[in-house]
C-alpha cells in the first residue's frame, strides 16, 4: 500500500473539521454570547423591546458569521410588555421595604400610590362572590401563608440522591383524574377548581378596580416566581397592578392583618404595554447544503424568549448560546445537507413560535426535514438527551402534516390548543425513561402533557 498517497478531498475535509474544532474548543465565544443575551438584554418576553433587540442582534451575528438568509419570521401574537422599576414598602403600622416584582402583562401604578391592605382568602367561587363591593381602591393580600424552609432544608436548593433521581426521571402522562407528573402528583379536578376561582377573581378585579393585588412567591428564601396575566390582545383592558412578594414578607403582613391591625402599603410600578408591533418573531438562518439535488435538511432549534423572573440564563440562554456558537464555528461551510437554525419566540407562552412555523410549512417542506434537534436548558446539572418517535416511525422524524386540523392554536392567549396530546410522530416511546421539559418541537401541540 502506498502510504505516501494523500486524497486531496479528504485532506480538505479534515482541515475544515480541525479548524472548526479549534474554533469551538480553543477559541470559544460561547460565554461572550451568553453574556450578551443575559447581561445586556436580560429577560426576553415575547414581543417585548428586550426580545426584539436580542432577536435583531442574533440575526446580525448569524449573518456576520456567514450563515445564509438570516432573517426574522413574524407570526401574529399580540401586544408586548415591559417594566422599568418596581418599589414596594409597608408604611404603616411600621415601615419596611418589600422584596417584590410585577407580574408580566399587568398595569403599572402611574406613579406612587398608597392603599390599605385587605386580606383575601378565596378558595371557592362563593368566597369571591362575598368580596363584591369590598375591594375597590384596596391593596389585596391574596393567598394563604405557608411554612417556609431555609435553603439548607431544601427550601430553595436540594441535592438529590441517585435513587431520587431515578424516581424523578419516571414520567406518567396524567389521566383524567390525576397521575404523577415530573413535579409530583397531579390533581386535574383541583387544578380546574383553582382556575375557576382565579377567573372569578379576575372578573372582580376588572369590575371593582382594586389598587393592586399582591401574592406570595411560590419559592422560599426571597426567591420570586412571577408568572403573568394573559392580556396579550391589542386594545384589551389592562389588568390591575399585580405583584409577587417574598413569601416570608407576605406571611409577616398576613400575620399583622390576622391580628386586626391596619396595614398600609406604598407602591410605585412603572410598566408599559407595547402595541405598535403585535407580531412575534422567530430568527432563522441556514448553512446551505452542497447536495442541492436531494434538498434534505437538518434543523436545530432553541427558544430565544424567556420569562420575566430573571435574565433567562439557563432557560434558554444556554441553548441559544450553544447554537450560536455552533453557527459561529461552522459559518461559511457547506455541509452535505442544509443545516437550518431557528430561534423561537413564544415558547414560554405555549410553544407558539415553533408551532406557527411548522403550521406554515408545505408537505414537501416538512418532508425535507430529516431531523429536528431541540436544545433547551443545557446548563441544567441533570440534563438528558432523548429521541421522541412513535414505534415504527423513522428515527428523529417530526413530520406532522401542516394541514392537520390541530396545526393552529386557538389563540396565542391560551396554552392549550384544540388537542392536548402528543403529535403522532413525537409521542414518547413506551420504553422512554423521561419526557421533554420543553422541547419546542415544531410539530408538537401546545399544551401537550410534557412541559
Amino acid at each position: 500500500m502506498d502510504l505516501t498517497h494523500r486524497d486531496p478531498v479528504l485532506d480538505s475535509e479534515l482541515t475544515v473539521v480541525s479548524d472548526r474544532e479549534i474554533q469551538g474548543f480553543r477559541r470559544s465565544k460561547v460565554m461572550e454570547t451568553a453574556a450578551q443575551l443575559t447581561d445586556v438584554y436580560g429577560p426576553r418576553l415575547t414581543a417585548s423591546p428586550q426580545y426584539k433587540k436580542a432577536a435583531d442582534w442574533a440575526r446580525q451575528q448569524l449573518e456576520t458569521w456567514g450563515l445564509a438568509n438570516a432573517h426574522l419570521e413574524s407570526w401574529p401574537f399580540g401586544r408586548g410588555w415591559s417594566f422599568e422599576r418596581c418599589s414596594a414598602h409597608v408604611v404603616s403600622p411600621m415601615s419596611f421595604p418589600l422584596v417584590a416584582l410585577p407580574k408580566a402583562w399587568t398595569a403599572g401604578t402611574n406613579g406612587p400610590v398608597r392603599g390599605k391592605v385587605l386580606r383575601v382568602k378565596a378558595e371557592s367561587e362563593a368566597d369571591v362572590e362575598a368580596l363584591k363591593g369590598k375591594v375597590a381602591g384596596m391593596v389585596l393580600w391574596v393567598g394563604q401563608p405557608r411554612e417556609l424552609k431555609g435553603p439548607e432544608d431544601g427550601g430553595v436548593f436540594k441535592r438529590y440522591t441517585e435513587k431520587q433521581l431515578d424516581e424523578i426521571e419516571q414520567y406518567q402522562i396524567p389521566g383524567a383524574r390525576g397521575g404523577r407528573g415530573p413535579m409530583g402528583p397531579v390533581d386535574r379536578e383541583a387544578f380546574i377548581r383553582r382556575r375557576r376561582v382565579q377567573q372569578a377573581l379576575d372578573k372582580l378585579y376588572a369590575a371593582e378596580a382594586p389598587l393592586a393585588v399582591v401574592e406570595p412567591s411560590e419559592r422560599d428564601a426571597n426567591v420570586l416566581r412571577l408568572g403573568g396575566a394573559r392580556s396579550y390582545k391589542k386594545g384589551d383592558a389592562q389588568p390591575v397592578t399585580q405583584l409577587v412578594v417574598s413569601a416570608s414578607q407576605w406571611n409577616r403582613v398576613a400575620r399583622l392583618l390576622d391580628r386586626k391591625m391596619d396595614v398600609e402599603v406604598e407602591l410605585d410600578v412603572k410598566a408599559a404595554f407595547h402595541e405598535d408591533d403585535t407580531n412575534g418573531y422567530n430568527v432563522v438562518a441556514e448553512l446551505p447544503g452542497s447536495d442541492k439535488a436531494k434538498g434534505e435538511m437538518v434543523m436545530l432549534g432553541a427558544h430565544l424568549d424567556s420569562v420575566i423572573d430573571g435574565p433567562g440564563i439557563n432557560d434558554d440562554g444556554s441553548g441559544v448560546a450553544a447554537l450560536l456558537e455552533i453557527a459561529r464555528a461552522l459559518g461559511g461551510t457547506h455541509p452535505q445537507a442544509t443545516v437550518r437554525m431557528a430561534f423561537w419566540s413564544g415558547e414560554e407562552l405555549g410553544l407558539h413560535g415553533s408551532f406557527r412555523y411548522a403550521a406554515a410549512l408545505s408537505a414537501e417542506q416538512a418532508r425535507a426535514i430529516l431531523v429536528y434537534a431541540n436544545v433547551d436548558m443545557i446548563a441544567s446539572p441533570n440534563g438528558f438527551a432523548g429521541v421522541y418517535d412513535e414505534p415504527g416511525a423513522p428515527a428523529g422524524s417530526c413530520r406532522r402534516s401542516p394541514s392537520s386540523s390541530s396545526a393552529t392554536p386557538s389563540s396565542p392567549s391560551s396554552r392549550r390548543g384544540p388537542a392536548a396530546t402528543w403529535c403522532r410522530t413525537c409521542r414518547p416511546r413506551s420504553t422512554a425513561r423521561r419526557s421533554p421539559t420543553s422541547p419546542s418541537c415544531p410539530s408538537r401541540t401546545p399544551g401537550s402533557p410534557a412541559r
